[in-house]
């Protein structure tokens, strides 16, 4: 009787076979100097020309979304609170990787819907995010529209969601 491959057999031929699948299901990461990280907003990166993870996935093309958080908005904020607490953020987030040795981008392989790539950015061995939540700065991010709302409402109480379409 013939052996059928297990799932994980399978996973590990084609991961090894097919570099964008390896990244979409462990991730990739690269370690960096701290200084080629440009900060876009608390939740929001880009990282300078020429840091590459394979000939596929260039990860200084563009912005990069922080997996797990949301931070006040810095672009188009919906009240001043949230301006000012956004530049709060993105402050703490320069202060942070000023202080680093050395940054590690861990990719997850998925993108938001502005498909920018989605990863985690560590400091050493502490994610960025934690930080920034921990301090307040940030809050966890959740999909959808009441979560969108709830968001907003903590950055600015007064605040008069739009109305759905």
């Amino acid at each position: 009787m013939m052996k059928l491959p297990t799932f994980a057999a399978i996973v590990a031929l084609v991961a090894a076979h097919d570099p964008a699948f390896a990244a979409k299901q462990h991730g990739q990461s690269v370690a960096l100097d701290p200084g080629g990280i440009e900060v876009v907003d608390g939740d929001t990166i880009r990282v300078a020309r020429g840091y590459r993870l394979g000939p596929d996935d260039p990860i200084g093309h563009g912005r990069i979304r922080l997996l797990a958080i949301d931070t006040p908005e810095l672009h188009n904020p919906r009240c001043a609170n949230e301006r000012v607490q956004g530049r709060a953020a993105a402050d703490r987030l320069r202060e942070l990787l000023q202080r680093a040795a050395v940054a590690r981008i861990v990719l997850t392989g998925d993108r938001d819907k502005h498909r920018r790539p989605l990863a985690r950015l560590l400091l050493g061995d502490m994610d960025v995010a934690d930080i920034l939540l921990r301090d307040g700065l940030a809050l966890p991010w959740r999909p959808g529209r009441p979560a969108w709302v709830q968001r907003g409402l903590h950055w600015c109480p007064d605040w008069q969601p739009p109305p759905e379409n």
